[in-house]
């Protein structure tokens, strides 16, 4: 049996709060929030839809040299997020 994605570790790979993904997704920060503690199980469409943010910011292109990311972490929110 395949483990799903831990919604937590996959907000880390994208860069997103959880307050951050409440407002993509058109949710309360509390949700989310009970999502990412495991208190409330995450639907798959949520994770599935995620793992794939989380693939394509992956895949982003490296910065041009020089360039001066927005914070630790962090990639340019007009490219990847």
């Amino acid at each position: 049996m395949t483990r799903e994605p831990d919604l937590g570790a996959l907000l880390d790979r994208i860069g997103w709060t959880t307050g951050e993904a409440a407002d993509r997704l058109g949710v309360a920060g509390a949700t989310v929030r009970d999502w990412a503690s495991e208190r409330r199980r995450a639907p798959p469409t949520v994770i599935a839809w995620l793992a794939g943010v989380a693939a394509a910011v992956e895949a982003c292109p490296a910065q041009p040299e020089g360039w001066s990311a927005p914070g630790p972490g962090r990639r340019p929110a007009s490219l990847c997020s």
